[in-house]
């Protein structure tokens, strides 16, 4: 493969979203299996898994010598493309997304990626189908019809698929609210039908797809009569806590039950198959098994007449035959088998139309009646825990009491989806479909069990006690996760489809239960806030009372102060005084006067020391 750069112009847009740039980055670094295990934001579900071939690889595609896509994005369906078509041409106007594709790809010879817009180049070629998708998230699909007619052979297809304006994940504020997710014009299906027939086409078909066209898990058409069982298979894609208004499958349920035929105006989005020439497809229904196992994964596509099951990848073709094989111990005994054998790697079964066994049990009267009925049909050559070897058990019934097996009935080629829902009522016989998992040597209990609790719109409980099975409860769920391991693709499952969200109504009722509880300590606490608020009290009044001592103190020491400065300057006069008469003392002790004295001084003062012991003595005597 190499990028063609003829109708590129540098100046156009190169904008990336900021989940887009995150695919840049793991496809230039990292090992996409790797990826897909550590990663499991939607958006790299979307665009690195190879889930949107779903959207076509059910498709019978009459002629397959040329095909072009435009709107290629990361290539999510080119290598479905290059195995199915002798030459691929991809449009795609993003250049860092159609280097992605280049890298991605770059050993596949069939291809010729043309980078730009499809509103200006031009191709001498026209072609067998031509397919567009994520081009018209940017671009309306009026303008475009146009050039898809120009470059489509006169007896060729269109396939476009294109988000519904009014699909219920718009509702639930997904991509923008109605009519406000991008700048670009989007429709609901009278508008794409009218576009389709200004441009002069003459027959379309629509298909209506959930959960969207990028991760197809259900494609229908009207003429499929859709149940509550259908949407159970719509997987909602979130976003890790996204908050929603309300979940998806819950709204659909209670469109079904009020009128089935608004479901349709509901789809999150549609492939619709455009052609001058009479509509090739006659499938009305394609369901798919995401959430599996690679090595299990099927898809069933049911038309006007027959039903058929076959691989998705080449690695579920070994589960296929594995079908097959299996087909040969289907009991034999008042149940009929409606799968059969195409050929090595397709299972088929003639179309029904009927009342299935789980809504007969359902409506009945008696509930225990009608599964004691049902637990004939499935208790067929039992047998007895001693009569089966060890090394042919599984080895979670190590954990068990053996008294406790005892009292079960196993079965060597156990059909663990033999239950009600899986079982048509023709002709008073009863016609089981989809038996895709044989365990062997395991109780029919279990099958029994599944059968109850699979069942919708009956009393379980009672019915699980009716047949005394609550005690084998904790070895029939060990049964189920054994059962689910071999299956289900744990990171798919969890992770993605049944992604932790928030509803907004939910976040709602969180918050009011907080305000009751903050409520409720305030109530309990207002006797200690009041308690508080009188020590307070309290203590400022203290404080006020402190501050008025001290600023009686206060003014006390600027008395004191103005004393002490009063005796200060008298002291500082004093001080003057004692100078003067030290300086006339001086004057004095130096003067003649001064000197002669001096002995007589000295003579009296030896007197008046005499008499001061004389006058001692005296007192004493």
């Amino acid at each position: 493969m190499k990028l063609n750069l003829e109708f590129y112009n540098e100046n156009q847009p190169k904008e990336v979203s900021l989940q887009d740039e995150k695919i840049f980055e793991v496809l230039n670094n990292e090992n996409l299996e790797d990826v897909l295990e550590k990663d499991t934001s939607v958006n790299t579900y979307i665009h690195l898994s190879k889930v949107k071939e779903n959207l076509l690889n059910w498709y019978e595609f009459k002629n397959t010598t040329s095909i072009l896509e435009i709107g290629s994005n990361f290539g999510e369906l080119v290598d479905f493309l290059h195995n199915k078509f002798k030459k691929v041409t991809l449009i795609e106007e993003n250049i860092h997304k159609a280097k992605c594709i280049e890298k991605r790809f770059k050993d596949l010879d069939n291809i010729d990626l043309i980078v730009g817009n499809i509103e200006n180049i031009n191709l001498e070629e026209k072609f067998d189908y031509i397919v567009i998708s994520n081009f018209l998230e940017r671009h309306s699909l009026e303008n475009v019809m146009p050039q898809l007619k120009k470059y489509l052979k006169e007896d060729g297809t269109l396939l476009i698929a294109i988000d519904n304006k009014y699909g219920i994940k718009k509702w639930n504020g997904k991509g923008g609210y109605i009519g406000l997710s991008g700048k670009n014009k989007e429709f609901g299906e009278l508008e794409i039908r009218k576009i389709i027939s200004n441009n002069g086409f003459k027959n379309s078909k629509f298909y209506y797809i959930f959960p969207e066209y990028k991760a197809p898990n259900i494609i229908y058409t009207a003429n499929h009569n859709i149940t509550l069982e259908d949407i159970t298979r719509n997987f909602e894609l979130n976003e890790e806590n996204e908050i929603n208004s309300f979940t998806e499958n819950e709204v659909l349920n209670e469109i079904i039950k009020e009128d089935k035929s608004k479901i349709n105006f509901f789809a999150n989005s549609f492939l619709v198959e455009v052609s001058n020439n009479d509509i090739s497809s006659k499938v009305n229904y394609v369901t798919f098994t995401n959430y599996r196992n690679e090595s299990c994964q099927i898809q069933t596509i049911i038309d006007d007449k027959k039903v058929v099951k076959r691989a998705i990848n080449s690695k579920a073709i070994a589960h296929i035959k594995n079908i097959i094989n299996n087909m040969k111990y289907f009991p034999k005994e008042n149940v009929k088998l409606l799968d059969r054998v195409k050929d090595e790697e397709t299972i088929e079964s003639d179309f029904v139309e009927g009342i299935r066994l789980d809504e007969k049990i359902a409506n009945s009267q008696n509930l225990e009646e009608e599964f004691d009925k049902y637990k004939e049909l499935i208790f067929q050559n039992t047998l007895k825990f001693t009569d089966i070897k060890k090394e042919d058990l599984l080895e979670l019934f190590d954990n068990y009491d053996i008294e406790l097996l005892k009292e079960l009935n196993f079965i060597e080629y156990a059909f663990v989806d033999m239950i009600p829902k899986n079982c048509f009522i023709v002709n008073n016989e009863n016609c089981f479909f989809d038996q895709e998992w044989m365990l062997k040597f395991v109780p029919v209990e279990y099958i029994l069990y599944r059968a109850i609790v699979n069942t919708s719109n009956i009393d379980t409980e009672r019915i699980i006690k009716y047949y005394n099975l609550n005690k084998f409860l904790n070895l029939f769920n060990d049964l189920e996760i054994y059962f689910r391991d071999t299956v289900i693709d744990k990171n798919i499952l969890l992770n993605i489809f049944n992604r932790r969200n928030e509803n907004k109504i939910n976040i709602a009722e969180s918050y009011i239960k907080k305000i009751k509880e903050i409520e409720s300590v305030l109530s309990h606490k207002e006797d200690i806030i009041a308690a508080r608020d009188l020590e307070i009290s309290q203590k400022i009044e203290k404080i006020e009372a402190d501050r008025r001592t001290i600023e009686e103190k206060q003014r006390i020491i600027e008395e004191n102060i103005q004393d002490i400065k009063e005796h200060k300057k008298h002291i500082d006069e004093l001080e003057d005084v004692i100078k003067d008469r030290e300086n006339q003392l001086a004057i004095i002790g130096n003067s003649l006067s001064w000197k002669v004295t001096k002995p007589l001084r000295y003579v009296s003062e030896i007197l008046k020391k005499c008499y001061r012991r004389l006058s001692k003595w005296l007192k004493k005597s």
